[in-house]
C-alpha cells in the first residue's frame, strides 16, 4: 500500500458524543505531529430539543442530544490554528447561510492571512435544520440560493479586495476586505445528492460527502456518488479531474477501504474517532503507517 496516493486528514469531534470529553487542542497538535494533512470541525447552530418532520424530510435519519456539547466551527479553527504550525483546517461542512456572509468573509480572510497561506479548506452545505433557518430569520425552502449567493459574496470580496455586493438576499455598499486571502479559498460542496453534485461541477472547488460505511457495500456506494460526480462534470463540460474530493471514514476502518477509496477517485480522507479510546490516536497511527504514511 505503500506510495497511496491518498491524504488523510482527522475530523475532531467539536459536536457529538466525544465532544466534552477530548482536547481538541491537544488532538490537532497530534494529528500534525503524525503528519497528517489536515483537520476539519462540524458546523451547527442550535442543539434543538425537537425536530420538526419537516426539518428531516429529504434528509438522513438523524437525533440531536440537546444536552450534547458543541464548539462553535469557526471559533474551534482560530484557536487549532494559533496552536499548530503546518496542518490545513476544514470545516466539514459549514453552513454560511446561517451566518451573514460579509461576516464570514471577513472572518476567512483573517484566518488566513494570520494563520497562513493556503491553510484554510472551506467546506460549505446547504443545511437542513428548519429550526435553525427560522431562528436566523430566514427560510429554509431559500437555503440552495443563500447558500450559492454567499459563495459568490466571499469570492469576490476575497478576489477584489474592495467591492460592493447586490443580491437578493444579501448586499453590502462598497467595501474593503482587507487582508484578502492571497491564493484563493477551495469551497468545497457538501451533499451526496444529484443537486450538489452538480453545484459542485458548477460552482465548487471540490465535493465533500459524509461519512462512509467501511462495510461490504462501500465500493458499490461511493462508486455511485463518484458516478454522479462524474455526469454532473459532463454536463457543465468540465473535467472532474478539477476537483478535490473529501470523504470521510471511521478509525476503526480497514487499510482496504482507504485503498478503495483512492481507487474510485476520492483525494482526502477525514479519518472520525469513534470512542474515547482512540483520543491517543494510536489506532490512527498505525493506519497510517500500514498506508505509508498517507498522500
Amino acid at each position: 500500500m505503500e506510495g497511496l496516493d491518498l491524504q488523510l486528514g482527522l475530523h475532531l469531534p467539536n459536536t457529538g458524543p466525544l465532544a466534552s470529553s477530548v482536547d481538541l487542542i491537544e488532538l490537532a497538535r497530534n494529528a500534525e505531529s503524525l503528519g497528517m494533512d489536515a483537520v476539519w470541525v462540524a458546523d451547527r447552530l442550535l442543539n434543538a430539543t425537537s425536530i420538526r418532520p419537516a426539518s428531516l424530510r429529504g434528509v438522513r435519519p438523524r437525533t440531536i442530544d440537546p444536552q450534547g456539547w458543541y464548539c462553535d466551527a469557526m471559533t474551534v479553527l482560530a484557536v487549532i490554528g494559533g496552536a499548530t504550525h503546518r496542518i490545513r483546517l476544514g470545516t466539514r461542512v459549514l453552513l454560511p447561510a446561517l451566518r451573514h456572509p460579509v461576516v464570514l468573509a471577513k472572518e476567512i480572510s483573517a484566518l488566513s492571512a494570520l494563520l497562513g497561506s493556503g491553510r484554510v479548506l472551506l467546506g460549505v452545505g446547504a443545511g437542513w435544520m428548519e429550526e435553525e433557518f427560522e431562528t436566523m430569520g430566514l427560510a429554509r425552502a431559500d437555503r440552495f440560493e443563500l447558500l450559492e449567493e454567499s459563495i459568490a459574496l466571499m469570492r469576490q470580496a476575497w478576489s477584489q479586495g474592495v467591492s460592493t455586493f447586490s443580491g437578493r438576499h444579501y448586499s453590502h455598499v462598497e467595501s474593503g476586505f482587507l487582508p484578502v486571502p492571497d491564493r484563493p479559498v477551495p469551497i468545497l460542496i457538501g451533499g451526496e445528492v444529484e443537486g450538489a453534485f452538480r453545484r459542485a461541477a458548477r460552482i465548487g472547488d471540490g465535493l465533500v460527502l459524509r461519512g462512509l460505511n467501511p462495510g461490504p457495500d462501500l465500493e458499490r456506494d461511493l462508486g455511485a456518488f463518484m458516478s454522479g460526480l462524474q455526469r454532473a462534470c459532463a454536463e457543465v463540460d468540465r473535467d472532474p479531474d478539477e476537483l478535490f474530493v473529501v470523504a470521510g471514514l471511521p478509525a476503526s476502518a480497514p487499510p482496504e477501504a482507504f485503498v478503495t477509496a483512492a481507487e474510485l477517485g476520492v483525494d482526502h480522507c477525514a479519518i472520525s474517532l469513534v470512542d474515547r479510546s482512540d483520543f491517543d490516536l494510536g489506532r490512527v497511527g498505525r493506519l497510517l503507517e500500514s498506508l505509508g504514511g498517507g498522500g
